[in-house]
């Protein structure tokens, strides 16, 4: 196992998209990070599926796998203590990250947050596009590969190396695919496949 992975709280906005939401969970399979979500943040995702991804196969097949391949993944109630500004609707959130902190939040509203007071609280929130470019840069091969294998989850659509990146640039990690596009390793590398949760 990796030693010094950090912990990473998946808020319900980033793993509402099915292919985000695949890829963070392979990371976190192969060990890139350790991560951690709650009942009530599974619930805000659920309620907020739409037709891509239908609620009764996230239901009765996406979250009962995501729950035994992450057994310690879901975190115990917490309270709604305010912290600084962060906005109510999302206290829940950050008062799960600090459960486990030193922690990352991982969200697109970042807006939503006291990024100050959850800084002296050792969380760092920050978008899944700028968490995942940082790991990338960190271990390209290793981030890559990992990538792959996400892409290789997709058993239905079967995208092309070249069309699954431009996918997750639509889901808002330009960033990220951008500099996986600059490797240029074509779709005929080798793949490594790994099914997991919330393959499409």
């Amino acid at each position: 196992m990796r030693t010094e992975i950090p912990n990473v709280l998946l808020d319900a906005c980033v793993v509402l998209p099915p292919q985000q939401r695949n890829l963070l969970l392979q990371m976190a399979s192969d060990e890139l990070f350790a991560v951690f979500w709650t009942d009530r943040i599974i619930g805000e995702w659920l309620r907020n599926v739409g037709i891509e991804d239908d609620r009764a196969k996230c239901e009765n097949r996406t979250v009962p796998l995501m729950r035994r391949e992450f057994p310690n993944a879901t975190l115990p109630l917490v309270t709604d203590d305010p912290i600084g500004t962060t906005d109510l609707n999302d206290v829940h959130v950050a008062r799960a990250a600090l459960a486990v902190s030193p922690c990352i939040l991982l969200t697109w509203n970042v807006r939503d947050f006291d990024l100050s007071a959850l800084a002296e609280l050792d969380v760092e929130v920050i978008t899944p596009d700028v968490f995942l470019t940082r790991l990338l840069d960190a271990d390209p091969a290793l981030v890559e590969d990992a990538t792959r294998r996400a892409m290789a989850n997709l058993t239905r659509s079967a995208p092309t190396w070249s069309s699954y990146l431009e996918a997750l640039e639509r889901n808002g990690l330009t960033t990220f695919a951008e500099r996986l596009h600059r490797l240029g390793r074509d779709d005929g590398a080798d793949l490594v496949t790994d099914i997991r949760p919330s393959g499409r």
